[in-house]
């Protein structure tokens, strides 16, 4: 964003109201800011993304209709507005989503980091640590987010909160499933008086092997986009160029200088995608 909703708050205080009214059926925008620590409403939030979606919008309407005029010489507004507005429409879809990814991406971070956390607090609390020190040790231990997600669970506790209530917090906070389960398991024990150790060991233990399915399953679909990535970087180059030119003999049409270079655009363009994708499906275990 070019204006930052924390710094913007003097530019939406006379328009809160309908910016309440307006984000009233976006209820997932609430939870979504809390998780990723935005201390900002949702009506302001709403607001500032409709503000930086109207300032692209605009900026890219005024560049459009100098270059057109300075073109032509004659002011065009259909083309420009037209354009405008649909880039108005996508940014602010944007904008509006992009907390949702932000919460998706911690708790990808998250997952990363979770089972050494957990090993961690498993090895405190089986040498005779009390959970609290435990998950004060991990909180300045170097695992990233979930680092972060035990000292906010550490300063519920110091300011008064109980432990019990202080990781429910937290696996509402989090959109990690394993870090729920964990949570969940944890606080069921807690309250029943059963062995903490024995918890944290079985969520170690499935997390383990839930980690191992993920990389067994990729390495099993890793050979079937391999073939794809070779079929585009290639396969269809040589034998689609080769078949061409056989083609073009018969028809007498010939293969031009541009025909090779759309097929090479069109390959790389290709091949960019699957490393994409294929860098989208790895799963997020070890950083």
């Amino acid at each position: 964003m070019i204006l930052q909703p924390e710094k913007g708050k003097n530019v939406t205080r006379r328009f809160i109201g309908i910016g309440q009214l307006i984000s009233r059926p976006f209820k997932w925008l609430d939870s979504d800011l809390v998780k990723i620590g935005m201390k900002t409403s949702k009506s302001h939030y709403f607001l500032m993304s409709f503000i930086n979606a109207l300032i692209w919008s605009v900026s890219l309407f005024a560049l459009l209709f100098v270059l057109l005029y300075v073109q032509s010489g004659e002011p065009a507004l259909m083309g420009p507005g037209l354009l405008g507005g649909v880039v108005f429409l996508i940014f602010f879809g944007v904008f509006l989503y992009y907390p949702r990814v932000l919460v998706k991406k911690r708790a990808e971070n998250i997952d990363k980091n979770l089972a050494y956390a957990l090993k961690d607090l498993l090895l405190q609390v089986s040498s005779g640590v009390c959970l609290f020190n435990g998950m004060a040790n991990v909180s300045v231990g170097d695992y990233d987010e979930i680092s972060k997600e035990f000292d906010a669970v550490v300063r519920d506790i110091n300011a008064g909160m109980s432990e019990i209530d202080a990781l429910e917090k937290m696996g509402v906070r989090t959109e990690s499933r394993f870090v729920k389960r964990t949570i969940w398991q944890l606080v069921n024990v807690m309250r029943s008086g059963a062995s903490v150790v024995m918890a944290l060991r079985n969520v170690v233990s499935s997390l383990v092997l839930y980690q191992q399915k993920q990389i067994r399953d990729f390495t099993q679909e890793l050979n079937m986009w391999s073939l794809v990535y070779m079929i585009f970087a290639v396969i269809l180059p040589t034998l689609g160029v080769t078949m061409l030119v056989v083609l073009s003999a018969f028809s007498q049409a010939g293969v031009s200088k541009g025909l090779f270079i759309a097929v090479i655009a069109v390959s790389f363009f290709a091949q960019v995608g699957v490393v994409g994708f294929v860098r989208s499906r790895r799963p997020i275990i070890y950083g």
